[in-house]
């Protein structure tokens, strides 16, 4: 039982680098990537000292973390700005 846990933390985790990395292809989720890794090292912590894996919490947790890297990955990729150089005009004396 605890072996499946554990290698649904870690599946869980990986997902959740995915997530990390695909992140700028939505700005309003840029903000919630780090915030939902904060929250599940912290859910993590908790549930080594208690039974907090056992509860219900965790199914949405993992829930949402995989819904959103579904979402990111069905996004395309923004197309790079392209940015024009412009030489300063420097007034030459002579």
């Amino acid at each position: 039982m605890l072996g499946g846990y554990l290698l649904l933390f870690t599946l869980t985790w990986k997902e959740l680098r995915t997530i990390l990395r695909l992140a700028h292809r939505d700005p309003q989720v840029a903000y919630l990537a780090p915030a939902l890794r904060i929250i599940f090292y912290l859910f993590c912590a908790f549930s080594l000292l208690s039974d907090l894996w056992l509860n219900p919490i965790m199914y949405v947790l993992v829930g949402l973390i995989i819904t959103m890297r579904r979402y990111l990955e069905g996004l395309s990729v923004p197309a790079p700005i392209a940015v024009r150089r412009v030489r300063p005009a420097f007034a030459m004396a002579r």
